[in-house]
């Protein structure tokens, strides 16, 4: 009996060790990001509609996530181009704390993926999850100054897509190793509707826009196109500059820095080249 008592106390002991190391696993395993590890999404997109406190809570480090779209020259934008690359910046912030993450992910209206992740910054991965991708934290990701920022590249899907919306949220952890005392931020959303200009029928070689990045002018070189007129459009496709085919330098210094699309117009086609205004 005494042999028996033992082996059975062996085995709750060694089964609890098991257990204590399963939970443990599974408590953690989101520090390498929840789509990746988890397969799971915590955006507060309608995919889910779920968010990190999903899991985590009971911390009060006064966490906050902000999401901003760039441009080339790092502004804002509020509308994107067809095909364009931006940066995708992601900044969770907090008065304390000891870990950050956050998860994002880019979406139709249909909720499908809009557009392509890539060039992650360090700490960032990109998953694929249901045929989706998602940009999240890596690993555990420390701060001395309470705020921490992701960065990843998106291009724009066709033109047609319409409405993108970036759904996002964060988290700041104490690294206790369990889901209690964190402080997940709320949800965040940002809708970039597409812009009514399109660069994708340039024709490489066709004219050129120099310097590009721009500040005070900028200088067309038509080559042998017969064209009747110059015209700058911002992203809306409002028209903001307009000129003659011999005006061959444009003073741009009164235009506000963003993205602009130089057209060249010659009655029955327009060539247009993207510029750059700093």
């Amino acid at each position: 009996m005494n042999f028996l008592s033992q082996l059975k106390k062996h085995q709750r002991f060694l089964y609890l060790i098991v257990l204590s190391t399963a939970a443990v696993t599974f408590l953690q395993s989101s520090s390498t990001g929840p789509a990746e590890k988890k397969d799971i999404d915590r955006t507060g997109s309608p995919i889910d509609n779920k968010t990190c406190s999903a899991c985590h809570k009971d911390g009060n480090y006064g966490s906050l996530l902000e999401i901003t779209l760039k441009d080339d020259g790092g502004d804002a934008v509020t509308r994107y181009v067809a095909g364009e690359t931006y940066t995708l910046e992601a900044t969770v912030s907090g008065t304390s704390g000891s870990v950050y993450g956050f998860q994002g992910v880019a979406l139709t209206d249909a909720n499908d993926q809009a557009g392509d992740f890539s060039n992650p910054s360090t700490k960032t991965q990109i998953t694929t999850l249901a045929n989706r991708e998602y940009v999240e934290h890596s690993g555990d990701v420390t701060s001395t100054g309470n705020s921490v920022t992701w960065e990843t590249d998106w291009t724009a899907p066709t033109s047609g897509t319409g409405v993108v919306t970036f759904y996002a949220s964060g988290i700041i952890g104490n690294n206790n190793g369990s889901t209690s005392n964190d402080d997940p931020t709320d949800a965040v959303t940002l809708e970039i509707p597409e812009s009514t200009v399109s660069i994708e029928d340039r024709v490489a070689g066709s004219f050129s826009v120099y310097p590009n990045p721009a500040t005070d002018y900028i200088i067309i070189n038509t080559g042998n196109l017969n064209a009747t007129e110059v015209r700058i459009v911002d992203i809306t496709g409002k028209a903001v500059i307009s000129a003659d085919s011999n005006s061959q330098q444009i003073d741009v210094s009164g235009l506000s820095k963003g993205i602009y699309v130089v057209q060249l117009i010659n009655g029955k086609s327009t060539k247009t080249e993207k510029l750059v205004k700093l």
